[in-house]
């Protein structure tokens, strides 16, 4: 099972959200790789992803934490979600202190975001608005 593959506690469940401190215990785990480190996008938001998996049960998970979460109008700094992953997506590992100096990184330029995004007014939109408010910019409706 997930939890006991990566360390996670009872109370540490897929699709919940953790510490950075905490993703950064579970990435150390001795029985944990790296498989990648990369900024991409999901339903939410443009993030860095962290894909872990382990060896020894063939289980894996992602985190995705560093960037601008839509639905919620904020930030994703401190915290990280977790999804479950494809063991096989990745059959390369990385160098764990490479991969934490490539966390460390991405961290550091999205605070430099937020800070940016922070001095700028933004009001929460809902999904509903933001695709009416499309059709009307292409003339649809």
């Amino acid at each position: 099972m997930y939890k006991d593959a990566f360390g996670l506690t009872e109370n540490e469940n897929l699709f919940d959200t953790i510490s950075i401190k905490r993703m950064i215990e579970v990435i150390k785990n001795p029985d944990v790789e790296v498989t990648n480190v990369s900024r991409s996008t999901n339903n939410y938001g443009e993030f860095v992803f962290i894909s872990l998996r382990n060896p020894k049960t063939k289980d894996a998970i992602f985190f995705y934490t560093f960037g601008y979460h839509e639905l919620l109008n904020t930030y994703l700094l401190e915290k990280a979600k977790t999804g479950l992953g494809n063991y096989y997506d990745y059959d390369k590992k990385m160098d764990k202190k490479v991969a934490l100096r490539k966390i460390m990184s991405f961290q550091k330029q999205a605070k430099k975001d937020a800070k940016k995004y922070s001095k700028e007014k933004h009001e929460p939109r809902d999904i509903m608005d933001m695709e009416m408010e499309e059709l009307e910019e292409i003339g649809f409706i």
